[in-house]
């Protein structure tokens, strides 16, 4: 039953939807046209939960504009583009403050 409810998230999220993820360092997105600024990075990679390492091609900002016309950035978003969804770290939000 858990799988079945993962599974369906999985496949119903949009491309501005964020999973907060309490397993990962870094903010990551799939999505390069999601951010604000960006600057390439021509090394590196970040593993994911099942062992496997995805490629980081850039670390920007993204702007999530919410309907009551407040503006949240997110900053030192890793561009991931294997990922499947945006994962908002819990790690980096306490951090940051």
């Amino acid at each position: 039953m858990v799988c079945d409810h993962v599974n369906s998230v999985r496949n119903s999220l949009s491309e501005h939807e964020w999973l907060i993820d309490s397993g990962c360092t870094y903010h990551m997105s799939p999505f390069r046209d999601l951010f604000s600024t960006y600057e390439l990075c021509d090394s590196g990679y970040v593993s994911l939960a099942d062992n496997k390492r995805c490629n980081v091609l850039g670390v920007g900002d993204i702007c999530l504009k919410f309907s009551c016309g407040s503006v949240f950035t997110i900053k030192n978003v890793r561009h991931v583009p294997d990922l499947c969804h945006n994962l908002l770290s819990v790690a980096a939000l306490e951090s940051s403050g």
